[in-house]
């Protein structure tokens, strides 16, 4: 049975998905891609695309907020994944597992953070070390760089359910059904390209670029606007 999470706050709430942290052929400038004219963001270099994007992030998403990732965090190593999470002011990130999540999915111990000191939630940058040994237990493993860590998600946002994963589906829990009153489907990995289906919504960077004319999370409010007016 999944364990629906109600969020209170629809204000605070944003999803987004395919951030694709620091990867080389997502990258105009530096893609080996043959469709890179079509395929790629128009960025020179991985660090100014990652930057942007996370920028974009922290522009729109407070530190208070919840965000909602739907997979593909991050590119080109496992060190990555810190790079990318401490550019974010945001404090909690519920994400989903996407098909280039394996260090995070394998909950992986991460060779660039460290813990101030035994058991603290802050962390530093810039250690490296691979230690399992309780005596010493100032390592950091993937999942926990996240609120938490998942497949498939299901959101209670006073009387909407959103089934959210980082892959697109033709059905989803209690749709046309009267359980509950508005159930829809969100998801990334299409970059865009996913036609659109009532009730479900593409929303990783690239989709919000093709709708909004910028890289940005998508907003509880925007999904709900976008998705009735479908």
């Amino acid at each position: 049975m999944i364990d629906i999470i109600k969020l209170n706050d629809p204000n605070k709430i944003w999803f987004t998905s395919d951030i694709h942290g620091y990867h080389k052929n997502i990258t105009y400038g530096e893609s080996n891609w043959e469709n890179k004219e079509t395929g790629c963001r128009r960025f020179d270099t991985t660090e100014l695309m990652t930057n942007h994007i996370l920028s974009q992030i922290n522009k729109y998403v407070k530190e208070d907020d919840i965000l909602i990732d739907l997979g593909d965090w991050s590119f080109g190593g496992i060190e990555n994944i810190w790079n990318v999470r401490k550019q974010l002011n945001v404090k909690s990130i519920y994400h989903a597992l996407g098909n280039h999540d394996s260090h995070i999915q394998k909950n992986y111990i991460l060779p660039n953070v460290y813990r101030a000191e035994p058991y603290s939630s802050k962390l530093l940058d810039g250690k490296g070390i691979y230690l399992s040994d309780s005596e010493y237990p100032d390592y950091v493993e993937a999942r926990t760089l996240f609120t938490e860590v998942r497949n498939y998600y299901e959101f209670l946002i006073g009387d909407t359910l959103l089934c959210s994963m980082h892959y697109p589906i033709e059905e989803w829990n209690d749709r046309g059904n009267k359980k509950i009153k508005n159930s829809y489907m969100i998801h990334g990995h299409s970059h865009g390209t996913c036609p659109f289906k009532k009730g479900r919504l593409d929303v990783g960077m690239d989709n919000a670029y093709q709708i909004f004319g910028e890289y940005k999370p998508f907003s509880y409010n925007e999904i709900i606007q976008i998705i009735k007016s479908q």
